[in-house]
């Protein structure tokens, strides 16, 4: 089942996503807290986001984006059935594939913030 879902993110004018080596979106999760997540889901895709308005310091967009919710891979038990929270995620990747010193490197980065996307 797809569940298409909106929502209005605004972040630091300075936080640059392009879909590819930066992302960012929401993913549903449930759990005490983000440091203790009991089970979460995300997307497939990256959000098709529209900047509605910018000031000096943020960036604020309307976004939308499917959740492919699969029963089977996300809902383990009833509790799972219950109530669900959103945060924001924005992730990052770095990669040098240029062997000719004998080294290459991939980094990734990954932060969470809860309870404050709006969700529709």
């Amino acid at each position: 089942m797809n569940v298409p879902i909106t929502y209005t993110p605004t972040h630091p004018v300075d936080l640059v996503t392009d879909g590819e080596t930066r992302a960012a979106g929401i993913t549903p999760y449930r759990g005490t807290s983000l440091s203790k997540l009991e089970n979460e889901m995300g997307p497939d895709d990256a959000p098709s986001c529209t900047t509605t308005s910018t000031t000096a310091t943020t960036v604020t967009q309307s976004c939308a984006e499917v959740i492919a919710l699969a029963p089977q891979d996300y809902l383990y038990d009833a509790a799972d059935a219950g109530t669900w929270k959103v945060a924001g995620v924005y992730g990052r990747t770095t990669s040098d594939n240029d062997d000719s010193g004998d080294h290459i490197s991939f980094g990734y980065g990954y932060d969470m913030s809860g309870d404050h996307v709006d969700v529709k």
